[in-house]
């Protein structure tokens, strides 16, 4: 050995600042692409005249709200 020391208990301020970067990295890979997927059915959804949220045929009644899952409509009980 030329002196140095392995430390045999954890070194909390190296292991707290790499929970919260590597955390930050699992948030990014695994919420970040569900959420753009989630936006990117909702709106072909849209286009589709169906309703964003669930996907219910509105019939050209986007306006009104979906009478079947509440999305859009203010009186929606959840």
């Amino acid at each position: 050995m030329s002196g140095e020391v392995l430390p045999l208990r954890p070194v909390w301020p190296g292991f707290a600042v790499n929970w919260v970067v590597f955390g930050g990295v699992w948030v990014v890979v695994l919420v970040v692409p569900r959420l753009a997927w989630r936006a990117v059915r909702g709106e072909r959804r849209r286009r589709a005249g169906r309703c964003p949220a669930c996907g219910y045929e509105l019939e050209g009644r986007l306006g009104e709200g979906c009478s079947e899952c509440g999305w859009g409509r203010g009186d929606a009980v959840v």
